[in-house]
Protein backbone atom coordinates (compact mmCIF):
# COMPACT_ATOMS: atom_id res chain seq x y z
CA UNK A 1 0.00 0.00 0.00
CA UNK A 2 1.34 3.64 -0.49
CA UNK A 3 0.68 6.11 2.16
CA UNK A 4 -0.76 9.77 1.15
CA UNK A 5 1.93 12.72 1.55
CA UNK A 6 2.26 16.66 -0.05
CA UNK A 7 4.30 17.87 -2.51
CA UNK A 8 7.34 20.01 -0.48
CA UNK A 9 7.25 22.25 -3.36
CA UNK A 10 3.33 23.30 -4.00
CA UNK A 11 1.72 21.28 -1.73
CA UNK A 12 0.11 18.57 -3.91
CA UNK A 13 -1.11 15.26 -3.48
CA UNK A 14 1.68 12.81 -3.64
CA UNK A 15 1.63 9.23 -5.63
CA UNK A 16 4.16 6.93 -5.79
CA UNK A 17 6.81 9.84 -4.27
CA UNK A 18 5.50 12.14 -7.43
CA UNK A 19 3.12 15.05 -7.08
CA UNK A 20 0.08 14.56 -8.84
CA UNK A 21 -0.09 18.06 -9.42
CA UNK A 22 3.27 19.41 -10.28
CA UNK A 23 4.90 16.66 -11.21
CA UNK A 24 7.78 17.10 -8.92
CA UNK A 25 9.81 14.08 -7.31
CA UNK A 26 9.37 13.84 -4.01
CA UNK A 27 11.57 10.90 -3.23
CA UNK A 28 14.46 10.76 -1.34
CA UNK A 29 17.29 12.80 -2.14
CA UNK A 30 14.43 14.50 -4.62
CA UNK A 31 15.92 17.61 -4.72
CA UNK A 32 19.57 16.75 -5.83
CA UNK A 33 18.43 13.75 -8.37
CA UNK A 34 15.13 15.13 -10.09
CA UNK A 35 15.53 15.37 -13.76
CA UNK A 36 14.27 17.49 -16.15
CA UNK A 37 14.07 15.00 -18.75
CA UNK A 38 11.68 14.06 -21.53
CA UNK A 39 9.46 12.85 -19.29
CA UNK A 40 5.73 11.86 -20.34
CA UNK A 41 4.10 14.58 -18.47
CA UNK A 42 6.89 17.47 -19.92
CA UNK A 43 6.17 16.08 -23.26
CA UNK A 44 2.57 16.09 -22.71
CA UNK A 45 3.19 19.76 -22.08
CA UNK A 46 4.83 20.28 -24.98
CA UNK A 47 2.01 18.68 -26.84
CA UNK A 48 -0.26 21.39 -25.14
CA UNK A 49 2.18 24.08 -26.00
CA UNK A 50 2.14 23.19 -29.75
CA UNK A 51 -1.76 23.56 -29.78
CA UNK A 52 -1.83 26.20 -27.58
CA UNK A 53 0.35 28.23 -30.24
CA UNK A 54 -1.72 27.19 -32.86
CA UNK A 55 -4.75 29.19 -30.94
CA UNK A 56 -2.81 32.19 -29.60
CA UNK A 57 -2.47 33.83 -33.39
CA UNK A 58 -6.46 33.68 -33.04
CA UNK A 59 -6.58 34.98 -29.87
CA UNK A 60 -4.23 37.60 -30.65
CA UNK A 61 -6.41 38.22 -33.74
CA UNK A 62 -9.26 38.47 -31.54
CA UNK A 63 -7.82 40.67 -28.81
CA UNK A 64 -6.36 43.44 -31.80
CA UNK A 65 -9.75 43.32 -33.42
CA UNK A 66 -11.75 43.82 -29.75
CA UNK A 67 -9.38 46.44 -29.05
CA UNK A 68 -10.06 48.25 -31.83
CA UNK A 69 -14.17 47.95 -31.35
CA UNK A 70 -13.37 49.05 -27.82
CA UNK A 71 -11.76 52.28 -28.56
CA UNK A 72 -15.09 53.58 -29.20
CA UNK A 73 -16.27 52.95 -25.86
CA UNK A 74 -12.78 52.50 -23.52
CA UNK A 75 -11.61 56.16 -22.23
CA UNK A 76 -8.29 56.19 -24.18
CA UNK A 77 -6.14 59.68 -23.69
CA UNK A 78 -5.50 61.47 -27.14
CA UNK A 79 -1.84 62.26 -27.92
CA UNK A 80 -3.16 66.15 -27.15
CA UNK A 81 -4.53 65.25 -23.91
CA UNK A 82 -1.16 63.34 -22.79
CA UNK A 83 0.08 67.31 -24.29
CA UNK A 84 -2.11 69.13 -22.63
CA UNK A 85 -1.72 67.59 -19.22
CA UNK A 86 2.13 67.46 -19.35
CA UNK A 87 2.11 71.44 -20.32
CA UNK A 88 0.04 72.10 -17.29
CA UNK A 89 2.42 69.92 -15.31
CA UNK A 90 5.17 71.65 -16.25
CA UNK A 91 3.93 75.03 -15.94
CA UNK A 92 3.01 74.29 -12.29
CA UNK A 93 6.10 73.14 -11.35
CA UNK A 94 8.17 76.04 -12.57
CA UNK A 95 6.19 78.03 -11.27
CA UNK A 96 6.42 76.36 -7.59
CA UNK A 97 9.87 76.25 -8.44
CA UNK A 98 10.51 79.75 -8.87
CA UNK A 99 9.01 80.43 -5.72
CA UNK A 100 11.05 78.44 -4.06
CA UNK A 101 13.75 80.11 -5.37
CA UNK A 102 12.41 83.92 -4.77
CA UNK A 103 12.16 82.71 -0.94
CA UNK A 104 15.97 81.80 -1.42
CA UNK A 105 17.09 85.19 -2.10
CA UNK A 106 15.22 86.78 0.80
CA UNK A 107 15.99 88.10 3.81
CA UNK A 108 16.87 85.89 6.36
CA UNK A 109 13.71 86.84 8.67
CA UNK A 110 11.70 85.21 5.75
CA UNK A 111 13.96 82.71 4.86
CA UNK A 112 12.43 79.58 6.47
CA UNK A 113 9.53 80.32 4.24
CA UNK A 114 11.80 78.47 1.33
CA UNK A 115 11.13 75.27 2.64
CA UNK A 116 7.05 75.79 2.57
CA UNK A 117 7.89 76.43 -1.22
CA UNK A 118 9.73 72.96 -1.45
CA UNK A 119 6.64 71.49 0.11
CA UNK A 120 4.04 73.32 -1.64
CA UNK A 121 6.21 72.02 -5.07
CA UNK A 122 6.46 68.73 -4.22
CA UNK A 123 2.73 69.15 -3.40
CA UNK A 124 1.56 70.43 -6.86
CA UNK A 125 3.82 67.57 -8.79
CA UNK A 126 2.02 65.01 -6.86
CA UNK A 127 -1.27 66.20 -7.32
CA UNK A 128 -0.71 67.66 -11.30
CA UNK A 129 0.94 63.47 -11.74
CA UNK A 130 -1.98 61.64 -10.44
CA UNK A 131 -4.72 62.57 -12.78
CA UNK A 132 -2.44 60.92 -15.91
CA UNK A 133 -1.02 58.00 -13.45
CA UNK A 134 -4.80 57.40 -13.17
CA UNK A 135 -6.07 57.30 -16.41
CA UNK A 136 -2.44 55.13 -17.58
CA UNK A 137 -3.28 52.63 -14.75
CA UNK A 138 -6.79 52.38 -16.03
CA UNK A 139 -5.89 51.59 -19.23
CA UNK A 140 -3.83 49.54 -18.48
CA UNK A 141 -5.99 47.87 -16.17
CA UNK A 142 -9.06 47.60 -18.84
CA UNK A 143 -6.72 46.54 -21.27
CA UNK A 144 -5.66 43.25 -19.45
CA UNK A 145 -9.40 42.79 -18.78
CA UNK A 146 -10.14 42.45 -22.14
CA UNK A 147 -7.53 40.14 -22.73
CA UNK A 148 -8.74 37.73 -20.22
CA UNK A 149 -12.11 38.18 -20.90
CA UNK A 150 -11.46 37.09 -24.69
CA UNK A 151 -9.21 34.09 -23.56
CA UNK A 152 -12.30 33.27 -21.44
CA UNK A 153 -13.96 33.19 -23.98
CA UNK A 154 -12.00 30.34 -26.03
CA UNK A 155 -13.40 26.73 -24.97
CA UNK A 156 -9.85 24.89 -25.77
CA UNK A 157 -9.62 21.45 -24.89
CA UNK A 158 -6.95 19.53 -25.44
CA UNK A 159 -7.01 16.57 -27.56
CA UNK A 160 -5.13 13.67 -26.52
CA UNK A 161 -4.99 12.12 -30.09
CA UNK A 162 -5.05 14.82 -32.54
CA UNK A 163 -1.71 13.82 -33.77
CA UNK A 164 -2.10 10.27 -34.43
CA UNK A 165 -1.05 8.57 -37.51
CA UNK A 166 -3.23 6.63 -37.83
CA UNK A 167 -6.82 5.15 -36.71
CA UNK A 168 -7.15 1.60 -34.99
CA UNK A 169 -9.04 -1.06 -36.15
CA UNK A 170 -12.72 -1.13 -35.15
CA UNK A 171 -12.91 -4.63 -35.47
CA UNK A 172 -11.15 -7.03 -33.19
CA UNK A 173 -11.44 -9.19 -29.87
CA UNK A 174 -12.82 -8.48 -26.57
CA UNK A 175 -10.13 -8.50 -24.08
CA UNK A 176 -10.24 -7.86 -20.61
CA UNK A 177 -7.12 -7.66 -18.24
CA UNK A 178 -6.96 -6.14 -14.08
CA UNK A 179 -3.68 -4.59 -14.34
CA UNK A 180 -1.56 -2.95 -11.02
CA UNK A 181 1.59 -1.29 -10.26
CA UNK A 182 4.28 -1.67 -13.41
CA UNK A 183 4.95 -0.60 -16.88
CA UNK A 184 3.55 -2.61 -19.86
CA UNK A 185 4.15 -2.75 -23.31
CA UNK A 186 1.18 -2.28 -26.00
CA UNK A 187 1.82 -4.69 -28.24
CA UNK A 188 3.74 -7.35 -25.53
CA UNK A 189 1.28 -7.01 -22.35
CA UNK A 190 -1.68 -5.93 -23.78
CA UNK A 191 -3.25 -6.10 -27.05
CA UNK A 192 -3.67 -2.36 -29.39
CA UNK A 193 -7.24 -1.18 -29.41
CA UNK A 194 -9.30 1.34 -27.80
CA UNK A 195 -10.04 0.98 -23.33
CA UNK A 196 -12.21 1.53 -21.39
CA UNK A 197 -10.17 2.05 -17.82
CA UNK A 198 -11.95 1.07 -14.53
CA UNK A 199 -10.84 1.93 -11.27
CA UNK A 200 -11.38 -1.89 -9.24
CA UNK A 201 -9.19 -0.85 -6.30
CA UNK A 202 -7.02 1.42 -4.22
CA UNK A 203 -5.49 4.77 -5.99
CA UNK A 204 -3.22 5.50 -8.24
CA UNK A 205 -2.22 6.95 -11.83
CA UNK A 206 -2.56 6.02 -15.30
CA UNK A 207 0.17 6.88 -18.08
CA UNK A 208 0.08 6.48 -21.56
CA UNK A 209 3.81 7.52 -23.73
CA UNK A 210 3.58 7.16 -26.81
CA UNK A 211 5.94 9.32 -29.03
CA UNK A 212 5.39 7.72 -32.62
CA UNK A 213 1.72 9.12 -32.03
CA UNK A 214 2.51 12.02 -29.93
CA UNK A 215 -0.02 10.75 -27.36
CA UNK A 216 0.78 11.53 -23.85
CA UNK A 217 -2.13 11.00 -21.22
CA UNK A 218 -2.28 11.11 -17.45
CA UNK A 219 -4.85 10.41 -15.48
CA UNK A 220 -5.34 10.02 -11.65
CA UNK A 221 -7.73 7.40 -10.64
CA UNK A 222 -9.38 8.04 -6.87
CA UNK A 223 -12.93 9.41 -5.22
CA UNK A 224 -11.70 12.61 -4.79
CA UNK A 225 -12.96 14.93 -7.00
CA UNK A 226 -11.46 17.84 -5.82
CA UNK A 227 -8.05 16.79 -7.09
CA UNK A 228 -9.59 15.89 -10.97
CA UNK A 229 -9.27 12.64 -10.27
CA UNK A 230 -11.97 9.58 -11.77
CA UNK A 231 -13.30 5.78 -11.29
CA UNK A 232 -13.69 6.06 -15.43
CA UNK A 233 -11.60 7.02 -18.18
CA UNK A 234 -12.95 5.87 -22.12
CA UNK A 235 -11.74 6.20 -25.29
CA UNK A 236 -8.22 5.48 -23.75
CA UNK A 237 -6.40 4.39 -27.47
CA UNK A 238 -3.32 2.41 -26.75
CA UNK A 239 -1.10 1.66 -30.33
CA UNK A 240 1.45 -1.02 -30.42
CA UNK A 241 4.51 0.45 -29.14
CA UNK A 242 3.18 2.77 -26.41
CA UNK A 243 4.21 2.27 -22.96
CA UNK A 244 1.31 2.48 -19.91
CA UNK A 245 2.77 3.21 -16.56
CA UNK A 246 0.71 2.15 -13.56
CA UNK A 247 1.63 4.09 -10.42
CA UNK A 248 0.52 3.70 -6.71
CA UNK A 249 -1.49 1.11 -4.45
CA UNK A 250 -4.19 0.65 -7.34
CA UNK A 251 -5.86 -1.92 -9.17
CA UNK A 252 -7.25 -0.60 -12.57
CA UNK A 253 -9.68 -2.53 -15.13
CA UNK A 254 -8.36 -2.14 -18.87
CA UNK A 255 -11.74 -3.50 -21.45
CA UNK A 256 -11.80 -3.50 -25.00
CA UNK A 257 -13.78 -4.98 -27.84
CA UNK A 258 -11.64 -4.35 -30.59
CA UNK A 259 -8.72 -5.94 -29.47
CA UNK A 260 -5.63 -6.87 -31.82
CA UNK A 261 -4.52 -10.03 -29.69
CA UNK A 262 -3.64 -11.40 -33.20
CA UNK A 263 -0.85 -8.81 -33.62
CA UNK A 264 0.68 -9.88 -30.17
CA UNK A 265 4.27 -10.07 -30.08
CA UNK A 266 6.43 -11.22 -26.93
CA UNK A 267 8.88 -13.74 -25.92
CA UNK A 268 9.62 -15.83 -22.75
CA UNK A 269 11.89 -13.84 -20.18
CA UNK A 270 15.47 -15.80 -20.61
CA UNK A 271 16.20 -14.46 -17.02
CA UNK A 272 15.07 -17.21 -14.43
CA UNK A 273 17.16 -16.22 -11.35
CA UNK A 274 15.88 -13.75 -8.79
CA UNK A 275 18.53 -11.40 -6.95
CA UNK A 276 17.85 -10.60 -3.63
CA UNK A 277 19.10 -6.13 -2.80
CA UNK A 278 20.31 -6.32 0.47
CA UNK A 279 19.28 -2.80 2.03
CA UNK A 280 22.11 -0.11 1.24
CA UNK A 281 23.65 -1.22 -1.03
CA UNK A 282 24.39 -0.11 -4.47
CA UNK A 283 23.87 -3.17 -7.60
CA UNK A 284 24.60 -2.89 -11.21
CA UNK A 285 22.93 -4.35 -14.05
CA UNK A 286 25.31 -6.83 -15.84
CA UNK A 287 27.96 -6.76 -13.19
CA UNK A 288 26.20 -7.74 -10.09
CA UNK A 289 23.22 -9.36 -12.00
CA UNK A 290 22.24 -10.24 -15.41
CA UNK A 291 20.84 -7.09 -17.16
CA UNK A 292 17.03 -7.58 -18.36
CA UNK A 293 13.37 -7.45 -17.45
CA UNK A 294 12.50 -7.66 -13.60
CA UNK A 295 9.45 -7.72 -11.46
CA UNK A 296 10.59 -5.54 -7.74
CA UNK A 297 8.77 -6.77 -4.87
CA UNK A 298 8.96 -4.95 -1.63
CA UNK A 299 7.26 -4.63 1.69
CA UNK A 300 7.64 -2.64 5.39
CA UNK A 301 8.18 0.63 3.76
CA UNK A 302 11.12 0.07 1.48
CA UNK A 303 11.94 2.67 -0.97
CA UNK A 304 13.42 1.21 -3.83
CA UNK A 305 15.19 3.67 -6.39
CA UNK A 306 17.16 2.63 -9.68
CA UNK A 307 19.11 4.98 -12.11
CA UNK A 308 19.57 4.74 -16.40
CA UNK A 309 22.27 6.16 -18.00
CA UNK A 310 20.82 8.15 -20.92
CA UNK A 311 24.27 9.88 -22.85
CA UNK A 312 25.96 12.81 -22.58
CA UNK A 313 22.83 15.29 -23.16
CA UNK A 314 23.14 18.26 -20.32
CA UNK A 315 26.15 19.54 -19.04
CA UNK A 316 24.69 18.87 -15.39
CA UNK A 317 26.00 15.13 -15.28
CA UNK A 318 22.77 14.25 -12.90
CA UNK A 319 19.97 15.32 -15.50
CA UNK A 320 21.62 12.71 -17.82
CA UNK A 321 19.86 9.94 -16.04
CA UNK A 322 16.39 8.22 -16.28
CA UNK A 323 15.65 8.19 -12.36
CA UNK A 324 12.61 6.00 -11.16
CA UNK A 325 11.72 5.17 -7.48
CA UNK A 326 9.43 3.15 -5.94
CA UNK A 327 7.60 3.06 -2.64
CA UNK A 328 6.15 0.47 -0.92
CA UNK A 329 4.43 0.38 2.55
CA UNK A 330 3.03 -2.32 5.16
CA UNK A 331 2.69 -5.35 3.19
CA UNK A 332 3.97 -7.07 0.43
CA UNK A 333 3.64 -5.12 -2.95
CA UNK A 334 5.16 -5.48 -6.75
CA UNK A 335 6.39 -3.22 -9.55
CA UNK A 336 6.00 -5.06 -12.97
CA UNK A 337 8.55 -4.81 -15.65
CA UNK A 338 10.88 -2.41 -14.57
CA UNK A 339 13.47 -2.50 -17.58
CA UNK A 340 17.48 -2.60 -16.11
CA UNK A 341 19.70 -2.24 -18.80
CA UNK A 342 23.39 -2.93 -18.23
CA UNK A 343 25.07 -0.49 -16.05
CA UNK A 344 21.51 0.62 -14.32
CA UNK A 345 21.98 1.41 -10.70
CA UNK A 346 19.74 0.16 -8.04
CA UNK A 347 19.24 0.17 -4.74
CA UNK A 348 16.89 -0.49 -1.89
CA UNK A 349 16.33 0.47 2.02
CA UNK A 350 15.16 -0.53 5.06
CA UNK A 351 14.41 -4.57 4.55
CA UNK A 352 15.57 -5.09 1.24
CA UNK A 353 13.79 -5.81 -2.12
CA UNK A 354 13.57 -8.89 -4.34
CA UNK A 355 14.11 -8.63 -8.52
CA UNK A 356 12.19 -11.70 -10.20
CA UNK A 357 12.45 -11.81 -13.93
CA UNK A 358 8.79 -10.80 -15.60
CA UNK A 359 7.19 -13.72 -17.19
CA UNK A 360 7.60 -12.17 -20.61
CA UNK A 361 9.23 -9.39 -22.59
CA UNK A 362 9.29 -7.84 -25.99
CA UNK A 363 12.68 -7.40 -27.03
CA UNK A 364 16.19 -8.42 -25.54
CA UNK A 365 17.63 -4.60 -26.50
CA UNK A 366 16.84 -3.22 -22.67
CA UNK A 367 18.76 0.00 -23.51
CA UNK A 368 16.62 0.94 -26.34
CA UNK A 369 13.40 0.84 -24.12
CA UNK A 370 15.00 4.18 -23.28
CA UNK A 371 14.98 6.10 -26.42
CA UNK A 372 12.20 7.52 -25.64
CA UNK A 373 13.70 9.54 -22.71
CA UNK A 374 16.89 10.99 -25.08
Amino acid sequence: MFGKQRCYLCGGKLENGRCTACGLDNAKNAQKKYRLNESSRTQAVKISDRQAKETSDAKAEKTAGTAGKMSGKTTVPKAEDFLKTEKNTAAKIQKAVRRAAAAERRPADVRAKRYVGWIIAVILIITAGMPLLTEIFDLSDQEDREVWSDMEDQDYVYDEYQFVTRELSESGEIYDALLGNGEYCVGVNLPEGSYTVELADGEGSLNVDDPENSIYLYQYFGYEEDYNEVTVLEDVRLYEGAVVSISGAVSLDFHSENAQTQAMSAETNPLTESVTLEADRTYTAGVDFPEGIYDISGSDWVTVEYSVYLGEIYEEDDLNYQWENIWFEEGQDTYRNAVLPAGAEITADGDGATLVPSPIIGSQDYDGYYDRYR
